[in-house]
């Protein structure tokens, strides 16, 4: 294998884990977060095994079990990620009305992600010379997440604090995924087996990863936004001051509330006192019982 391939592998893996780990702490404040990470450990993965494979299958004289197992493996990896990906559209859409797929779609890709897994291991570990076409379920199966994903985003706002790049950009990325890694096999299929390598694996994998580290705060949307579109706004309030209002009705204290929202715990205390004077209360039990109220 090529030196500079080999290290194009290792700087990808190397750095999609460590902008996964930096989100790491971020992940209870913003909705889809959590399975967005679990998303990018299993293209971790998938990338490591896909050059292992790919190098020993054209450089070594393997046996043929080891190859079946790398196979299942992978197969596992990507029913996993077609269970994954519906589900982090799902929990980020999850506060839009016209997004009603939530329960249904969930069940539906989990129960292909298990036929998925059954074929790759009656394939890949049981019948023999066909151990290659294992890998076509769980492609297929990931190609149809894809879509469903495609589709709902299409139909859904995406979400209410992305830009329109980030919206285009989320739609359109996980086709130019798999077109990317289709087209290589299709126009560079000699290269790639003759080097036992692909180009577009790490590749894929390194700018997935660097665009979720740098758009997470706008691909993702805050919790207290779905606590905020449950409750009716009191008039007078601004946006500011209900969202505040709405972490409290939450059960967040002001330190927790100054750190999902970026501000200094004075900024909230002063926001608090605003809230109210607006609202007439004087402490928080008050204030939860005001938002609960029916508005006119």
């Amino acid at each position: 294998m090529n030196h500079l391939i080999f290290a194009l592998y290792v700087f990808a893996v190397v750095s999609g884990i460590a902008c996964s780990i930096n989100l790491l702490p971020l992940r209870k404040k913003y909705t889809g977060l959590s399975e967005a990470l679990i998303i990018n450990w299993l293209l971790a993965i998938f990338t490591f095994l896909g050059a292992v494979i790919l190098y020993i299958t054209v450089n070594l004289d393997p046996a043929v079990n080891l190859v079946r197992v790398l196979l299942f493996v992978i197969g596992l990896i990507l029913s996993g990620l077609t269970i994954f990906l519906p589900r982090q559209v799902n929990s980020v859409l999850s506060s839009q009305p016209k997004h009603t797929l939530k329960a249904n779609s969930e069940k539906a890709f989990g129960l292909l992600a298990l036929v998925s897994v059954i074929t790759t291991a009656s394939m890949a570990l049981f019948t023999k010379h066909a151990h290659l076409w294992s890998i076509a379920v769980p492609v297929l199966s990931l190609v149809a997440a894809v879509i469903y994903c495609i589709v709902v985003q299409c139909k859904s706002h995406y979400p209410v604090n992305s830009s329109v790049f980030v919206k285009r950009m989320s739609m359109a990325f996980p086709p130019l995924c798999i077109a990317l890694g289709l087209g290589e096999g299709l126009f560079f299929g000699s290269y790639v087996l003759g080097r036992g390598v692909t180009i577009s694996l790490p590749l894929i994998y390194l700018i997935a990863s660097l665009l979720l580290w740098r758009y997470a705060k706008d691909i993702f949307p805050v919790r207290t936004q779905t606590i905020s579109q449950e409750l009716n706004c009191p008039s007078g309030l601004t946006p500011k001051e209900f969202e505040i209002a709405s972490a409290v009705y939450q059960g967040l204290s002001n330190k927790q509330i100054a750190d999902q929202l970026e501000v200094s715990p004075s900024t909230v205390k002063n926001h608090l006192y605003s809230v109210f004077k607006k609202l007439s209360v004087t402490n928080r039990v008050a204030l939860i019982k005001r938002l609960e109220e029916p508005q006119a």
